[in-house]
């Protein structure tokens, strides 16, 4: 088994290298799921809710909601929090995060703006102040 840690000012990445179904990297392996992941309700009902399955987080009524393919969820966390927990997320605007692999298009209105669609349907406009951000976050600057 090798192991390989890497720091950098923009990221931190783990890289771990084992033959499959070594338990020590199956154990590594939960522990990071678990990590990545937070408490939605919709309802009445509370569910662990996986980063890679959220679209977005936005924020609306002052309430912080996951969106995914099947719905919203509401959180107890900060929009902030969130954003420093979930490096795959980008910032597009003062109260949505958009997880990189969730963007399906984007589009210009009339306006000038920037529109992104995410693959659940969501969509919303990218802040011109975050219009740098978000390139830079998607490799295109």
């Amino acid at each position: 088994m090798k192991f390989t840690h890497i720091t950098d000012e923009e990221r931190e990445e783990i890289v771990l290298y084992a033959p499959k179904g070594h338990p020590l990297a199956d154990r590594i392996c939960e522990l990071l799921d678990e990590e990545a992941t937070v408490i939605g309700q919709r309802s009445t009902s509370v569910f662990r809710l996986s980063a890679r399955d959220i679209d977005a987080f936005t924020v609306r009524g002052g309430t912080v909601y996951a969106v995914k393919a099947d719905g919203e969820y509401a959180l107890r966390e900060r929009l902030y929090r969130l954003e420093e927990r979930f490096p795959d997320f980008i910032r597009i605007n003062q109260s949505t995060l958009v997880r990189r692999g969730a963007i399906k298009r984007f589009d210009t209105s009339f306006g000038g703006a920037l529109r992104v669609t995410l693959s659940s349907g969501f969509s919303d406009y990218i802040s011109r102040r975050q219009i740098t951000a978000v390139k830079k976050g998607l490799g295109l600057k």
